[in-house]
């Protein structure tokens, strides 16, 4: 039987997660398109959006009506209150998603290589490929067979040795 990560196993992915937000955060100050969805207390603390701390301090003092409601809190959030709301904002997000789309694929596709992970796309002008007969540029991630074939074998007989040595354990 597999066992859960013991804690401190826990604690190190936790912390590996949450340091990626700080990193984040630290390295990405200012708005950016996708701002949108944001609350304007969380838009705040961003450099360059409409919410400026003192604007947002402005609309709770004035009680005017946005399209967040009346502002009744004009305090920035730490790193924690943006941690949490980020992290609820795409979970919102990904649970509304309804459709797919033509670059979708499940997640066995990947290391199958059956459809290879599109990362990027822009229509460039004067930007032509004519081998593909296409004026787009795209980034792939398309897996290598060299790590992709080992990988199932591999992982196979680590969980056989791991339900070997379990079973060894359980009898004597």
């Amino acid at each position: 039987m597999l066992t859960p990560p013991s804690p401190p196993l826990l604690l190190l992915l936790v912390g590996r997660y949450v340091l990626c937000f700080y990193v984040h955060f630290a390295l990405l100050p200012s708005t950016g398109p996708g701002v949108g969805f944001m609350t304007p207390r969380f838009r705040a603390t961003l450099a360059g959006d409409e919410y400026t701390p003192a604007a947002l301090a402005e609309f709770v003092r004035s009680g005017q009506r946005t399209k967040y409601g009346v502002l009744t809190d004009a305090r920035l959030p730490d790193f924690w209150g943006k941690f949490v709301e980020l992290n609820f904002e795409m979970l919102r997000a990904n649970e509304a998603i309804r459709t797919g789309h033509d670059w979708g694929s499940r997640w066995w596709e990947w290391p199958l290589m059956h459809r290879s992970v599109l990362y990027w796309v822009a229509k460039a002008p004067g930007y032509t490929a004519p081998s593909l007969g296409s004026t787009a540029a795209r980034v792939y991630c398309i897996g290598t067979p060299i790590v992709w074939c080992p990988s199932p074998p591999l992982k196979t007989s680590l969980l056989l040795a791991r339900w070997r040595h379990d079973l060894a354990t359980i009898s004597s």
